[in-house]
């Protein structure tokens, strides 16, 4: 599969339950080995990704909170927990 494949799905759990936009990926290698999606960073709103959401990135905090203001809540969960949606992706809401 393709990035583009998994961004912009709708995330579902085991149980159908809908977990949010899947906004970004997180991919893996191996020493010697070919790189697997081992995560999904889930956001419930279907927004871009500012890298704010990441503990490591510092910057201006009004433009931070902005940031995270706009892409609401996110979280990072393993590739299996995750059930994406069958057929084509959701159309934006108006």
């Amino acid at each position: 599969m393709r990035a583009s494949d998994y961004i912009g799905r709708i995330a579902y759990d085991s149980d159908g339950r809908r977990l949010g936009w899947i906004a970004d990926l997180v991919v893996e290698a191996p020493p010697d080995d070919v790189p697997a999606i081992t995560h999904v960073v889930v956001s419930r709103r279907r927004a871009r990704l500012f890298g704010y959401e990441r503990a490591e990135i510092q910057g201006p905090w009004v433009i931070a909170r902005l940031a995270r203001w706009i892409q609401g809540p996110v979280r990072q969960l393993q590739i299996q927990e995750v059930r994406l949606t069958a057929g084509p992706r959701p159309r934006p809401e108006s």
